[in-house]
């Protein structure tokens, strides 16, 4: 079943025209990491079709040619090289020298910017000590 629905994406995958990407690396309470890639795309009947089609666990370091010939390596796998229109990541240096050197254009998570904003302005904030005693605020400073 596994093999069919597998076929079944990559077929998909590389009949759409274009697509966007996201990626991201993140390391698991057991200190491992992984890259997960997924893949964005308009149907025919212009519905948004969306698709994990990568998580993998990464033991190279994150270092920019790394990651780079990780996406270089991966969208030549699903044989859609020519076909990203865009590689949404966030702004780390390594991610964005990354998406650089692999030649995809790049754009910049806007969730990811954003609570980097919010997080330095409350780091900042003059009114940080009431945050700080809210109950259950989710935020930690």
């Amino acid at each position: 079943m596994y093999d069919g629905k597998l076929a079944d994406l990559k077929k998909t995958v590389k009949s759409s025209h274009a697509a966007a990407m996201t990626s991201d690396f993140w390391t698991s309470v057991g200190n491992e990491a992984y890259c997960g890639i997924t893949r964005h795309w308009i149907n025919d009947n212009w519905e948004l079709q969306s698709a994990v089609l990568e998580c993998r666990p990464v033991v190279e370091r994150h270092f920019a040619q790394n990651v780079a010939e990780l996406f270089t390596n991966f969208v030549g796998a699903w044989g859609i090289t020519g076909k990203v229109q865009a590689l949404v990541t966030d702004s780390a240096r390594n991610m964005t020298a990354a998406v650089a050197l692999s030649g995809f254009p790049h754009i910049p998570c806007i969730a990811h910017c954003l609570q980097l904003s919010i997080t330095s302005w409350f780091q900042d904030c003059r009114y940080r000590h009431v945050v700080r005693k809210m109950p259950k605020s989710g935020w930690t400073l």
